[in-house]
Order: structure tokens, then C-alpha cells, then sequence
């Protein structure tokens, strides 16, 4: 009996293990692989000190609209729950109620739904892939221990080889030339425009921290999203209004792309200097109550956080001559969490 060899996903962000998930309910052999310590991406949740104080720094929420995805979020239940109708929108001359459409989020932190996708995933953090070679079976990867993306990183350990019958790449996708040279592979022209037709904001996050505030920072829903180009602040939130930091209170402040695109370059301390005091403005504005300098203050830097600009379809799909599958929030017109989720549904399709 042959064994059939496995799809082998590079990634292991919501895209990568939605799919992974997909395949392996399918009855598909699945290999995750991850540069990182642990899955997630930007479904990112650190701790300040202790595991009762924790922090969304990534992704703080997602809306559901497309059907297909609305029947995975009732499987991820409780994992994901409800949290509001909307956030308020702080603009220039007014701020605008919410909107009236759900929107959850994981009380325990945005990774514990990643954890959720990867129970019983062969799931291989650490790992980065630093040859991928056409093979009469599919595909043959060179896949060393250790993030080796990072400039001088050296590997931890032997390399190691993996068969696969196709492969899925769901790195964000400016990154893919990147991977295409360190395989030396040449982009095809659909690939070539879709890199011309996408575009990634960044984001500087900003974690400021009150451990001993006696009520969240911002009133409820504890968040507000802000269209003001004079603030360079586009979000804000408090993760106790989330359930997440207790006791006390952190607010995470995600400052608009295009400044952070501006400021992406400068030290920690000058960009708190910018967002600090801006933060509290916002607070004010909304009702809340700021309880004066943070204990901690730190920053949080997303080179890829928000697809701004994405082709239409929700993977690519290439033949060089065995099937890689370019997938991720990317793709397609949803953009964030669920566009995430329904790239990865499509690639998992796709092969």
C-alpha cells in the first residue's frame, strides 16, 4: 500500500491552519511548518508578568458576513464568543455610534483560537524552509530547524527532507519574492501581478500598561476605531472591557498605517512620545478615565499588518510544474480575519 505523501502548508497563521484543518478533515495528510516559537501570526496574545494579564497585539477582533465562514466560527464556539455590535468611530468633529454588527473575539486571547486550529495538526514550529525543488512526486523541501529569516540567524540543527505533493505558501505576500529567491524560483507573470496589485500597511502597537487601575480605561465596548488624520492613532482598545487583564487594565493602541509607515524607523521611546499622549486625548474624548502614566509602556512593531490593497482571487494557484499555492489575508476582498479564513478554505480546494 503507498503511503500518500502529505500538502505541506508553510505557515502556521489562521490562513495556514484554517487550511491545514480543511485538508485533514478531508482525510488529507497535512505538514504545518513555522518559522516561529508558536502558531498564531498576528493572532497575537502576550502576557504582562502573569497569565491573567494578557494582550491582544495583533488581531483584536473579526466580523462575520460570508456563510461558509459563519458555519467555522460556530465550531470554534466557545474558543470565540460575541463580544459587541460595533465600536464607536472617532472622527475630527464628532464621534459616531457603532454600527450594530457583531463582532467576536477569544476571551482567552486571540492565539487561544490558533492553539483551537492546531490541536492535533502536524504542526512543526521553528522550521523554515530553505529549498523547495520540483520532485517526481510533487515536491522536495529542505527544511532546516530555527527562524533563518532573520539576517544571521544561524540554523539550530541538521537540515532535514520532506516529500510533499503540493505545497501551500501563506506568508504575507510581499514576503513572497523573498521565498521565491531563497528557492530560486522564478515568479510567473500571474504572480508578478499580483504583487503589483497588493499592498500591506504596517502597524506600530503601542502596550500601555495600569496593573493596579480599578476599572477598564475605556467605557463600553472598550474600543473605538478613530478617522482622524490629525491623530496618529487608528485604534485603540482596553483589554479589560475584552476579559482579558485583570487585575488592572492595558490599552493597545495601534497607530494609523500610513504613519506608521512614516515612523516605522524610529526608536521606541519617540514613537510613545507620539502615541502616549495622543492615546489619552482619544480616552478623554470617549468618556474614559486615564489613569495617568502607564507602569509599562512598550512597542509592538507589525511589518505586514493590514492588506490594503489585494487581487481578486482568493489564492493563486501555480503549476511549476507541481502545484504551490500562494494563499493568505492577501488574497480576495473580505481583507483581515475573514479573508484569512475563506484564502485558506480556497487553497485547501485548490489542491
Amino acid at each position: 500500500m503507498t503511503i500518500p505523501l502529505p500538502v505541506v502548508i508553510i505557515g502556521a497563521g489562521l490562513t495556514g491552519l484554517v487550511c491545514a484543518r480543511a485538508l485533514q478533515d478531508a482525510g488529507r495528510p497535512v505538514v504545518v511548518l513555522d518559522k516561529g516559537r508558536s502558531p498564531g501570526g498576528r493572532l497575537a496574545t502576550r502576557w504582562l508578568g502573569q497569565p491573567s494579564r494578557r494582550c491582544d497585539t495583533g488581531a483584536q477582533f473579526f466580523s462575520v458576513r460570508d456563510a461558509a465562514f459563519a458555519q467555522l466560527v460556530q465550531r470554534w464556539t466557545p474558543t470565540v464568543v460575541p463580544w459587541c455590535h460595533g465600536f464607536p468611530v472617532i472622527r475630527p468633529d464628532a464621534i459616531l455610534p457603532p454600527d450594530g454588527h457583531p463582532r467576536w473575539h477569544a476571551p482567552e486571547g486571540m492565539s487561544a483560537l490558533a492553539k483551537h486550529l492546531a490541536q492535533g495538526l502536524d504542526l512543526r514550529c521553528e522550521r523554515t524552509v530553505t529549498g523547495l525543488a520540483p520532485d517526481p512526486a510533487g515536491w522536495r523541501l529542505t527544511v532546516e530547524p530555527g527562524d533563518l529569516v532573520r539576517a544571521g540567524t544561524p540554523a539550530t540543527g541538521p537540515a532535514e527532507t520532506l516529500l510533499a505533493s503540493a505545497v501551500i505558501l501563506t506568508a504575507p505576500v510581499p514576503q513572497v519574492p523573498m521565498w521565491f529567491a531563497r528557492w530560486d524560483l522564478d515568479i510567473p507573470p500571474a504572480l508578478a501581478e499580483d504583487l503589483a496589485k497588493s499592498h500591506f500597511d504596517p502597524c506600530l502597537c503601542a502596550l500601555l500598561d495600569w496593573p493596579t487601575a480599578d476599572r477598564p480605561v475605556l467605557p463600553p465596548p472598550g474600543a473605538a476605531r478613530v478617522e482622524d488624520p490629525a491623530s496618529p492613532v487608528g485604534w485603540l482598545s482596553s483589554q479589560a472591557a475584552k476579559g482579558l487583564h485583570t487585575p488592572g487594565d492595558a490599552l493597545v493602541v495601534h497607530a494609523r498605517g500610513d504613519w506608521s509607515a512614516l515612523h516605522q524607523k524610529e526608536d521606541d521611546a519617540t514613537v510613545l512620545a507620539a502615541l502616549i499622549p495622543a492615546a489619552k486625548a482619544l480616552v478623554e474624548r470617549l468618556g474614559g478615565r486615564w489613569p495617568g502614566a502607564p507602569a509599562e509602556a512598550t512597542v509592538k512593531r507589525w511589518k505586514y499588518s493590514l492588506a490594503v490593497r489585494s487581487p481578486k482571487p482568493r489564492c493563486r494557484i501555480l503549476n511549476l510544474p507541481a502545484t504551490l499555492v500562494i494563499a493568505g489575508d492577501g488574497y480576495g476582498e473580505a481583507g483581515r480575519v475573514e479573508g484569512a479564513v475563506l484564502s485558506g478554505l480556497a487553497a485547501a480546494q485548490a489542491v
